[in-house]
């Protein structure tokens, strides 16, 4: 936020940049009111009557201790993760990441 803010500042001096958390439940109905003009996220279930495109794709990290049996050498891999207990890290309130990677692990016949 604080690049896109300053970016603004001085290419669209006369734009207002307000952020709110997400609630893509509501989307459609707070576009067409026109209290919301852009949306950055993970929104999967964006309705087909908007314009969605792929601003950025950011990848998951794992992070574990210095002397965790499963870290080796070689890149961890999807069925290793899977099987291991792990945290996610998520925005309070907003399960739309969670249920992402739950989805994704799903698909791959892990869960």
């Amino acid at each position: 936020m604080p690049a896109l803010a300053g970016r603004l500042s001085h290419d669209a001096p006369g734009v207002q940049l307000f952020s709110k958390g997400p609630d893509f439940r509501h989307i459609e109905e707070r576009m067409a009111s026109g209290e919301l003009d852009l949306a950055i996220g993970h929104c999967p279930a964006a309705p087909n009557s908007l314009i969605r495109r792929a601003a950025f794709t950011e990848p998951f990290v794992c992070v574990a201790r210095y002397d965790h049996p499963a870290m080796v050498d070689a890149p961890l891999s999807l069925e290793t993760s899977a099987v291991l207990r792990h945290v996610q890290v998520l925005p309070q309130d907003s399960p739309m990441y969670a249920d992402a990677v739950d989805a994704a692990l799903a698909d791959a016949g892990l869960v």
